[in-house]
């Protein structure tokens, strides 16, 4: 149907105790009468990807499995509706907070999670985003901050949703304590159309130019330490 726009993506990530970091993207986009698919992985920013129909990652109890990448669940899942309008709805599932994870061959902390998107992102409400995880030994903390017409802040800490929290550049503030993170390493600095350029000349521009930046740093949460992955999209213009 002339106009449908579907969109799922699954994000994988594992960062090893030296912080070398391995991320996996699988992507399936159904707009109009095109069908789109999208895979990658890459380790310390260094990416292969590939456009050629694949299946997605799959989960059977509690280990995931998907080619070069494979993970067993150490927390329960998150599921979250952050978003409804006419226009359609965008549905966040982080299917493993926290597992034992091998990548591309880094062996580490591990995180994955899906999201599903029937309203075309241009529509979304949405100017900056800023988004993470957190990974210590025993804990896990998980941030997505929406700001423009419509902010929202959602912040999980060891599968549980903390109210009242603030998340800026470089921490996360929660009801009892401060998660501080840093920008050690750049994993990616580039605009989303430049990632499938199939796509750079259907998108609109507000999509097309976004700038995504992501890092891997350490951060540092009750005086425990662990790995965070973490970026900043900014959306262009309309």
């Amino acid at each position: 149907m002339l106009g449908l726009f579907d969109l799922r993506k699954w994000y994988l990530d594992c960062v090893d105790e030296e912080g070398n970091a391995a991320i996996a993207y699988w992507a399936r986009l159904r707009w109009r009468y095109i069908e789109i698919y999208y895979s990658s992985i890459s380790v310390n920013g260094l990416e292969r990807a590939s456009l050629r129909r694949c299946e997605e990652p799959r989960i059977d109890g509690a280990a995931l499995s998907w080619r070069s990448a494979s993970m067993k669940a150490l927390e329960s899942p998150i599921r979250r509706r952050l978003f409804e309008s006419p226009e359609g709805v965008v549905d966040w599932w982080c299917e493993m907070p926290r597992a034992e994870a091998e990548i591309a061959g880094v062996r580490g902390a591990g995180y994955a999670e899906v999201l599903r998107m029937t309203v075309p992102p241009w529509k979304l409400p949405i100017d900056e985003l800023r988004w993470g995880r957190f990974l210590g030994h025993q804990t896990s903390v998980i941030w997505i901050d929406w700001r423009g017409a419509a902010p929202q802040t959602v912040v999980f800490r060891n599968g549980n949703s903390v109210a009242g929290a603030s998340v800026s550049d470089d921490e996360v503030h929660l009801s009892d304590a401060t998660l501080r993170f840093d920008r050690a390493r750049e994993l990616q600095d580039r605009a989303i159309g430049n990632a499938i350029p199939l796509l750079r000349w259907l998108l609109p521009r507000r999509v097309r130019d976004a700038r995504e930046r992501k890092w891997c740093g350490r951060g540092t949460l009750d005086g425990a330490g662990g790995w965070a992955v973490h970026e900043i999209v900014t959306f262009g213009a309309p």
